[in-house]
């Protein structure tokens, strides 16, 4: 985080429980917050999401976190270096499609009765890709899945950002050596024209700096 400049790191299938983040906040505590969600049955063994943020480039002071959906599924309200709000909804979706299916649309109906909460960015691993292109060799995900998970997008008025920002790129951020495969199903998901992005990475730009 501190060699490439990382403000918040958002982390699926974290593995954390109350003793990890004491370790973490005992050895790192002066460099970075820490703030998860675990799986209810077994926090250590599977699922979480985890923020990670980096006190030299961000305010840590004043944050609140909502869990959504333990061990799957949290919120982390903070502020833009401009002091305007900034909402993280980090995400470790089910691998089953159905389950991954009913995932969004129980994101879906919570952000329904919360009208007033929306995210500026969404990231994480959604354990499915939207387009054949993202997979290696390609071939389209459950259709179940990927409505429920562009239904909860179009709602929330979110891009896929780096696929509005390389549109035939080919890139993965999961491989498989032996079996000559990958897929792209981390990745971050934005307002339409919010900033760059790269692979498992973006930049906020302040807009009214660079006029």
């Amino acid at each position: 985080m501190r060699e490439q400049k990382i403000g918040v790191l958002v982390v699926g299938e974290a593995h954390l429980d109350d003793n990890h983040k004491t370790d973490i906040d005992n050895l790192f505590g002066r460099a970075i917050r820490l703030e998860f969600t675990p799986d209810e049955e077994a926090p250590a063994a599977r699922a979480g999401v985890a923020f990670i943020m980096n006190k030299n480039l961000v305010d840590t002071e004043g944050i609140k976190t909502i869990e959504i959906i333990p061990g799957r599924a949290m919120l982390l309200e903070m502020k833009n270096m401009d002091g305007t709000p900034l909402i993280i909804l980090g995400v470790y979706a089910p691998n089953r499609p159905y389950l991954n299916a009913e995932f969004w649309k129980r994101l879906k109906a919570w952000f329904v009765t919360h009208p007033n909460t929306r995210p500026t960015l969404l990231g994480g691993d959604t354990n499915l890709v939207e387009d054949a292109i993202d997979r290696l060799p390609s071939h389209e995900d459950s259709n179940s899945a990927v409505e429920a998970f562009q239904d909860l997008k179009a709602y929330l008025g979110l891009v896929d950002g780096w696929r509005e920002t390389y549109p035939t790129t080919r890139a993965y951020t999961f491989t498989q050596p032996i079996a000559l495969g990958g897929s792209q199903s981390s990745g971050n998901w934005q307002p339409p024209d919010s900033g760059g992005s790269e692979l498992m990475m973006i930049t906020r730009h302040n807009r009214q700096m660079m006029r």
